[in-house]
């Protein structure tokens, strides 16, 4: 707006027109400048008219007006703002309902095949999840006890490559979670 524009105004549409910018969180030095108005003339004009800045309110109100009808111009704001808000609120759950509805067939595809697969079934998969790379080597309560016998060549050089890449463990913990490890899979 230019300045002649503003000057052109009544009183109410300028402080209408202030006080709306205000609300978009201008200033009112920002607004001053944009409209190449001085400092002087625009507390001179709101003065002569009997307008007052509140600063708890943020908004320009005359001087004799009763509360509710300096806040009535904020009420009106923040009502078209949440009115916008809830617009484009509404129009993301259309948007997210249309695309579910679009993506039915798939939705209950999904929704039969887990059912014909687990739900109904008595078949469960157990998937074995590792909680690290390293080695977990268990406390034993009883006594070693030794004991010997026979492996595959083949299975006895892995069996030695493998303790050497894990030389901080004895071969007596190794063996004995290898085999609780064993028992505990196929124990049935």
């Amino acid at each position: 707006m230019t300045k002649e524009e503003f000057l052109q105004l009544n009183i109410d549409k300028k402080i209408d027109y202030i006080n709306k910018k205000i609300g978009e969180g201008k200033t009112v030095t920002f607004i001053r400048e944009e409209i190449g108005i001085g400092d002087k003339s625009l507390r001179k004009i709101i003065k002569e008219n009997g307008y007052k800045y509140s600063q708890k309110e943020k908004i320009y109100y005359k001087e004799n007006a009763n509360v509710l009808q300096k806040s009535s111009i904020n009420i009106k704001e923040n009502l078209n703002k949440d009115y916008k808000d809830t617009t484009n609120v509404l129009q993301n759950y259309k948007d997210d309902l249309l695309a579910i509805v679009q993506a039915k067939e798939e939705i209950f595809e999904v929704i039969n095949a887990y059912k014909d697969n687990l739900y109904y079934k008595d078949i469960t998969n157990v998937i074995e999840v590792v909680a690290s790379n390293e080695i977990q080597i268990k406390d034993f309560d009883s006594e070693a006890k030794g004991t010997s016998f026979r492996v595959y060549g083949e299975t006895l050089t892995k069996w030695k490559e493998f303790c050497n890449k894990h030389k901080k463990y004895n071969n007596q913990d190794l063996v004995s979670m290898a085999l609780e490890e064993y028992i505990e899979k196929y124990n049935l």
